[in-house]
């Protein structure tokens, strides 16, 4: 199948038309698209920023539909574009959460080789968020690896700062006489 970003040619090897279900899973790599189930979260790799970022199911939703407008108009590919109701649309959801599963690339591997290489406990130290994740951005950059956008980390990283450390997220770290979360 050949499939190209505002593709004017879809067919298989056969030569006949996909289905729209077809059409997902190439859609998926052509976008760069990666379903994590674990975090129940669609990523797009974002070449601008060199990493992933969260991408919703309503804006891929669109896109898909907007995608498959594009290829009916094709001569041949009428028929693709006959079920793009809410309810096809969100099978088409389930479809690609099926054949873009995957992991984030190194990005786990990342965040653990940041708490393994650059974070230790030390009585009587204390970090902020915003230090914390700055550091990180910084250690993903130095070793070229896809890092977490700052909302995504600082979900995850009060669980795993417990599971590592011992220690528990705080509000009250003082810098510059403010109260900052820690």
């Amino acid at each position: 199948m050949e499939f190209r970003h505002g593709a004017s040619v879809v067919t298989d090897r056969r030569g006949k038309t996909p289905n729209p279900y077809y059409v997902t899973g190439y859609y998926a790599q052509e976008r760069r698209i990666i379903y994590e189930p674990a975090r129940r979260q669609f990523y797009r790799f974002d070449p601008a920023l060199n990493r992933y970022r969260v991408d919703h199911e309503e804006s891929i939703m669109s896109e898909l539909s907007t995608v498959l407008l594009r290829l009916g108009r094709n001569p041949g590919m009428e028929a693709i574009t006959l079920d793009r109701t809410h309810g096809a649309m969100r099978s088409l959801i389930k479809i690609l959460k099926i054949v873009a599963v995957g992991s984030l690339p190194g990005e786990q591997d990342a965040l653990d080789q940041f708490w393994s290489q650059r974070v230790e406990k030390a009585p009587g130290s204390d970090l902020t968020t915003e230090e914390l994740f700055g550091a990180y951005a910084k250690f993903c950059a130095d070793c070229g690896l896809p890092g977490y956008p700052e909302g995504e980390f600082q979900r995850l990283m009060p669980d795993q700062i417990r599971e590592r450390f011992g220690v528990n997220k705080r509000h009250s770290i003082l810098r510059d006489q403010n109260r900052r979360r820690a």
